[in-house]
Formats: structure tokens, C-alpha cells, sequence
């Protein structure tokens, strides 16, 4: 696995954490779920690259199976990794106390976006029509 699949990965994870704390939590949650399906998406490209790489399968196995064996088991491991997160993301967002949390803040922001309407048309309300 290279270094910048490896950092790409780790910056998403912290990412990925400080978004569960975030006011929009649904919709962060689902952008996180976007991305953790491109991540799947690049690591089992990256999967199928070692996988069909003919030069690779030749050097590595002049370097020793062993090599090649402990790549294909890292390969799999962040691909099954993926996996999981994107289940247990699907999991967390299906929990009852965060949907509870979701329609709680859903309904605050619509009071407020209503309330801002509300103040903004009593803005252009002519003086005599104010209540």
C-alpha cells in the first residue's frame, strides 16, 4: 500500500471523526459515507492493480512469495477494513438515538430558516401593516 493511499486514509479517518460532532450530522455522515465508498473504491483498484500487475507478480516473485503474500494480505485487510467502516457508518446512522438526534436537529433548523423568513418579510412589511 503506498504511503499516500496510507495518508489519504489516515486524513480521512481524522476527518471522519470530527464530522460525527458536527451540527449537520446526517448530511456529514453521508458525505463520509460517499468518500469512504471512493476509498473502497480506490483500494480495490489498487487491488486489482498489484492483482493483474504481470511485472509485479515477476519481480515479486524473484523477491520471494512471502513478499507477495504479506502484500495481497495488507490489500485485503484495507479492503475489508473499508468494508466494515462503511457498515458500521450504515449501522450508526440507523441507531434510533441518531435518528432521534437527526429529526431534532432537522426540525430546529427548519424553525429557524421559518423564523428568518418570518422576520425578513416583517422587514419589507410596509410600516403601517407591521402587527
Amino acid at each position: 500500500m503506498d504511503d499516500k493511499f496510507k495518508r489519504e486514509l489516515d486524513e480521512f479517518t481524522a476527518s471522519a471523526k470530527k464530522l460525527i460532532e458536527d451540527i449537520q450530522l446526517k448530511e456529514n455522515l453521508e458525505i463520509m459515507q460517499r468518500e469512504l465508498k471512493i476509498i473502497y473504491d480506490k483500494a480495490a483498484e489498487k487491488f486489482n492493480e498489484v492483482k493483474n500487475d504481470e511485472e509485479l507478480k515477476s519481480k515479486l516473485k524473484e523477491a520471494g512469495n512471502t513478499v507477495k503474500d504479506k502484500t495481497m494480505e495488507a490489500a485485503t485487510v484495507v479492503k475489508d477494513s473499508t468494508i466494515k467502516a462503511v457498515e458500521n457508518t450504515k449501522e450508526y446512522l440507523n441507531r434510533p438515538d441518531v435518528k432521534e438526534k437527526i429529526d431534532n436537529a432537522r426540525d430546529k433548523t427548519k424553525e429557524a430558516a421559518e423564523k428568518s423568513v418570518e422576520t425578513v418579510k416583517e422587514w419589507f412589511k410596509p410600516k403601517g401593516d407591521k402587527k
